[in-house]
């Protein structure tokens, strides 16, 4: 089965108040100089049965309509790009809803990826709403991906299961920082959850500084290559470009995108990327790969300690 995303290096793009550049023109010349093997954006056009809007002064255009997704569509494709389009669904008002999946997919773009989540802000419909959409998407004769959170009850509870019937890859969220486990045991886990659906699988990896706690751009080249070696994954993306990793709560900005186009489908699968580091007593630099219940996990060790680090190095 092939899609929109085989051997993709994609970034989500979420509202125009989210990134730095003044234009979408801008922002893709900073993506396609700075990272080169990028092969596709990720915009956000819909938010249940509204558009994503949001506009500011000084920033690329917001989308309020079909026009603004044909907009981001042509100016992605002259560049050399692909345009997906994204939105959450909710399942409160199921006929417009589909009205909104149905204009979006006839804006010219290349595949339409779904969220499906838990939460009041995500979806709080029932099985039939959710099945109605994803008829709905599946029926406007563009892919359709479904990115949801594949851990433990949430297929279930977001419905996401419901859609399975109808999509063509899955975009599950792997943000192994963020759940603060192993990269390799966040992914490995993932393609096993994953396998028996039979369909191609995107992850959304890890971009983004989680408050305070700083994301660091050299880890993405190492879980990129972990998570290309997973069964039934095509390609990857990263969630999601902003203004810098450097910032509390922030995404990929122009000076992280090095890490991004250091992402080659030839290198061997590397060493775990740690969580963060600190120094020891006697001034060496320990990595921690795994946090659990307030207590750590060491590369290589097999069980976990509380630890007191005297000095956070990043």
């Amino acid at each position: 089965m092939t899609t929109p995303f085989d051997s993709g290096r994609v970034l989500w793009y979420v509202t125009p108040p989210t990134v730095t550049e003044a234009s979408g023109e801008a922002m893709i010349a900073t993506i396609r100089e700075r990272a080169p093997n990028v092969t596709g954006v990720l915009v956000k056009a819909w938010n249940g049965e509204f558009w994503a809007n949001r506009a500011k002064a000084g920033r690329p255009r917001a989308i309020s309509g079909e026009a603004d997704v044909r907009y981001w569509a042509d100016t992605l494709h002259r560049a050399g790009l692909k345009c997906y389009a994204w939105g959450v669904a909710r399942g409160q008002s199921v006929t417009r809803e589909a009205d909104i999946m149905r204009r979006v997919a006839g804006a010219g773009v290349d595949a339409l990826v779904v969220d499906v989540e838990v939460g009041p802000s995500y979806f709080v419909g029932t099985a039939t709403a959710a099945r109605t959409l994803a008829r709905a998407a599946h029926q406007t004769g563009v892919h359709v991906g479904l990115c949801f959170d594949y851990r433990g009850q949430h297929p279930r509870d977001s419905k996401a299961l419901e859609w399975l019937p109808y999509v063509g890859s899955l975009h599950p969220m792997a943000y192994h920082f963020h759940f603060q486990r192993p990269a390799r045991a966040v992914l490995s886990e993932m393609a096993a959850r994953l396998y028996d659906y039979r369909l191609p699988i995107v992850p959304a990896l890890q971009g983004y500084s989680v408050g305070s706690r700083k994301y660091a751009a050299q880890d993405i080249p190492p879980t990129a290559a972990i998570a290309l070696d997973q069964e039934r994954v095509v390609g990857v993306s990263w969630f999601r470009y902003g203004g810098g990793l450097q910032n509390n709560e922030d995404g990929l900005g122009p000076n992280d995108l090095h890490a991004i186009a250091a992402v080659d489908p030839g290198t061997q699968t590397p060493a775990e990327p740690v969580l963060f580091e600190y120094r020891e007593h006697d001034g060496r630099i320990v990595g921690v790969v795994e946090v659990r219940d307030g207590r750590w996990r060491l590369p290589g060790a097999a069980g976990w300690m509380d630890r007191v680090p005297l000095e956070r190095s990043r």
